[in-house]
């Protein structure tokens, strides 16, 4: 994400006032569990963007699919919310 704010503002914002402004933290689930702390980098204008996930985003995708794969396989959604907790 560093090399992603370098290359946005040196590429992107060229010419602009523009400048880093410090992180904000973010948790976000995967498939190989929960990664606390990320620190995204923001710029002062708050148009930077990574592309590693959406704004506002705290998990991958992954987790729903699996869900509705398990459910059409025959699983009840009680067993299910067992599986997941």
């Amino acid at each position: 994400m560093r090399e992603e704010i370098k290359h946005f503002l040196e590429i992107e914002q060229a010419g602009t006032p523009n400048m880093r402004n410090g992180y904000y933290q973010r948790n976000l689930d995967t498939q190989y569990g929960q990664m606390e702390g990320l620190l995204v980098p923001r710029d002062r204008n708050g148009e930077f963007q990574t592309q590693l996930f959406a704004p506002y985003q705290r998990r991958i995708g992954w987790l729903e699919e699996a869900i509705i794969r398990i459910y059409q396989s025959g699983m009840s959604t009680r067993e299910i919310g067992k599986f997941i907790e």
